[in-house]
């Protein structure tokens, strides 16, 4: 990139606020009316505008890489500088208004996500560790408000002496189906499992070609149709118990910071309701010992 040519008072100190103002401590470039409108016009194209000022005597531009742009209007005399900095401005608010557009986006995720956690945590199923209604609930929900094709709850534990998964509970959206009953080895993934045990969050956009997923290829992905994988594991007593599968068919997704937490917030709660159910169970068998006793 050219270096900047400074003309007059006005643009020594231009460059001197900008150069304040940058949280890196690397002087900004400000770039003068002289300068190409062409170059400008790229970087609106290519780069991140981060913000747009309209002055009394020009638009000032701030760009992603540091570099920013002021142009005078009185100073601008030739239609073509006219048309390609009215063009460059309509890029930057184009861009400025995808970039509000997308934060809103985002707030609106969270949104859903939290109005689903606490749905969920408010439930009955939950508080009286009803493990086969919960997990009907989980996995519908999480489906339902991530607009994803299939979520599936799978415990880790072992199956005629090999240690591996069995889902628990599957929810088809497309289908408004569940299903149970897969099983996969630990012994025929061993680059998935090792990932998943070092409390790994599995978020893979192509599952096809993705080293950690791409033993799933021939038996479980192009059967079942399934081309993003974004898998959570949960822990019980600090030991893995199992994960959380999203699973999205027909074409690739990219996973956003807003799924990744969302599951994330899931898998927590679904080892409070393991631990839920544990204690149930523990109570329960208190309460048999005790009436046996009591008996006697």
């Amino acid at each position: 990139m050219k270096e900047a040519r400074l003309v007059t008072d006005l643009d020594k100190l231009l460059m001197l606020l900008t150069t304040l103002g940058t949280s890196n401590q690397i002087p900004a470039m400000v770039f003068n009316w002289f300068d190409n409108f062409e170059h400008l016009f790229d970087q609106a194209q290519q780069a991140g505008i981060l913000q747009i000022k309209q002055k009394a005597n020009g638009i000032f531009f701030s760009f992603e890489e540091e570099t920013q742009f002021f142009f005078y209007h009185q100073k601008l005399k030739h239609t073509e500088d006219m048309a390609l900095l009215h063009q460059a401005l309509q890029l930057s608010q184009a861009h400025l208004f995808e970039l509000r557009e997308e934060t809103q986006n985002s707030f609106i995720q969270l949104e859903k996500s939290t109005i689903a956690l606490q749905y969920i945590a408010r439930h009955q199923a939950l508080q009286q560790g009803d493990l086969p209604v919960l997990l009907h609930l989980i996995t519908e929900t999480l489906a339902n408000f991530s607009k994803t094709s299939r979520v599936s709850i799978w415990q880790y534990k072992s199956i005629d002496g090999k240690m591996g998964i069995v889902c628990l509970n599957l929810f088809d959206l497309q289908q408004q189906q569940h299903l149970e009953g897969g099983v996969l080895l630990e012994k025929d993934f061993p680059v998935y499992f090792a990932a998943i045990k070092r409390q790994r969050v599995v978020k893979v956009n192509q599952a096809r070609n993705n080293p950690i997923t791409i033993g799933f290829l021939d038996s479980y992905l192009i059967p079942n149709d399934i081309f993003s994988m974004l898998d959570v594991p949960y822990f019980i007593s600090g030991e893995l118990g199992g994960v959380i599968c999203f699973e999205q068919q027909k074409a690739s997704r990219d996973w956003t910071y807003e799924d990744v937490a969302f599951a994330t917030s899931m898998s927590a709660m679904l080892t409070i309701a393991f631990l839920g159910v544990l204690l149930k169970q523990d109570n329960q068998k208190i309460e048999l010992i005790n009436e046996v006793e009591t008996s006697k």
